[in-house]
């Protein structure tokens, strides 16, 4: 699974960084690419990790990625105008920084002694 968060990280920061530098592409069509993208991580790990804590972080980076992507993708869709909102800007890039946080989570638990 800690593969599959790094590339998750990887996914959004590079992802972000063709669409932010080169302009090529729709925005609407990489909004709804990194959507569909960030929910299927969400989903693999929700089937096959089992480590609490690494399944909460990842899925709070996921949720911070579904609200930037959403957030390209509703002022494409409301907003004519050359308007750049910074939490839509940003969000993908702040999900890659917890994703890779969630991908280095420990996976053994703390053994403490029963009087402490």
């Amino acid at each position: 699974m800690r593969n599959l968060l790094l590339l998750a990280a990887l996914f959004h920061a590079t992802w972000f960084g063709f669409i932010s530098f080169t302009w090529t592409i729709n925005h609407l069509v990489a909004a709804v690419i990194g959507i569909i993208v960030t929910i299927a991580v969400g989903l693999t790990l929700l089937l096959r990790e089992d480590h609490l804590p690494r399944v909460i972080v990842a899925n709070m980076a996921g949720l911070i990625a579904l609200s930037g992507w959403g957030g390209w993708l509703a002022i494409q869709l409301l907003d004519d105008g050359p308007v750049v909102h910074l939490y839509a800007l940003y969000l993908p890039l702040a999900s890659a920084v917890v994703f890779v946080v969630a991908a280095f989570l420990s996976t053994t638990p703390v053994n403490r002694s029963p009087g402490a």
